[in-house]
């Protein structure tokens, strides 16, 4: 079980998750587990990869595979061959029970296109579903597939023009107190707490005094709030034994290369 963000401000990337590990049917969790972890030699730099739904894969721990194909990737310029590969790998070993159970990936990092640098998001999913009340992913499938949202189907929705992506996400934080964003998870109030929180920051910044973060750790302290608060009212709430998501907040974050527009 897991919540994920992927964060995409003017000044980087930043992935967070819980470390929680609980098995289908069972009442205790297991060792933590990172859900999130870096990429080197990917893109214009390095990239960040997370995890939520099933925490395993080919019968091991979903972080131990992630971190043995981490090491035999060879590396590429082009961000997509590393998200074509996890796609693949997943097809290729998932065994048949794995593949009924919902499991999906970010995958994070910046480019080189037309001579700017711009960053990339890749969902990978196993699922045919979406219910966008609890923000739950639905209808696992046999086949994982992705989907590249930020450059390829975001900007296009909001109206915004490639070359400017740096400048738009800027305008966005400042008005809003949030960048880009994107989350995933397992947990049924996971979207209305994550909407509420969005609403709230809209709102905090506004006050004097306040404001959007405008550097790389500021960004960090907020995906972390995210993941905490998530965290403590799962826990506050929860009537079960254990909660599906908590332990300790793992943050990561690429800071915007330096030859960026």
């Amino acid at each position: 079980m897991t919540m994920l963000y992927s964060l995409f401000p003017r000044e980087g990337i930043v992935f967070a998750a819980d470390s929680r590990i609980i098995r289908p049917g069972v009442d205790r969790p297991e060792p933590p587990q990172p859900k999130v972890l870096r990429v080197h030699r990917v893109g214009v730099s390095t990239g960040l990869v997370g995890y939520y739904g099933l925490a395993e894969i080919a019968g091991r721990p979903m972080s131990a595979w992630l971190s043995t194909l981490i090491g035999r990737w060879p590396g590429s310029r082009n961000p997509e061959d590393f998200a074509d590969l996890v796609v693949e790998s997943l097809n290729r070993g998932a065994r048949p029970r794995e593949r009924r159970q919902v499991s999906g990936l970010h995958f994070g990092a910046f480019r080189r296109t037309n001579g700017r640098i711009e960053p990339v998001f890749f969902h990978v999913v196993n699922t045919h579903g979406f219910d966008e009340a609890t923000g739950l992913h639905t209808n696992p499938g046999d086949r994982w597939r992705c989907e590249e949202q930020l450059m390829g189907r975001d900007v296009a929705r909001n109206g915004w023009t490639a070359a400017r992506v740096r400048q738009h996400l800027h305008e966005r934080q400042r008005a809003l107190g949030m960048p880009v964003w994107y989350r995933n998870g397992d947990m049924p109030v996971f979207g209305p707490i994550t909407w509420f929180l969005e609403i709230a920051i809209a709102h905090v910044v506004r006050v004097r005094g306040y404001g959007a973060p405008d550097t790389l750790s500021g960004w960090e302290r907020i995906a972390r709030v995210l993941v905490v608060t998530t965290s403590q009212l799962a826990r506050a709430l929860f009537k079960g034994k254990v909660p599906t998501i908590g332990d300790r907040a793992r943050v990561l974050s690429i800071e915007w290369p330096a030859t960026g527009l």
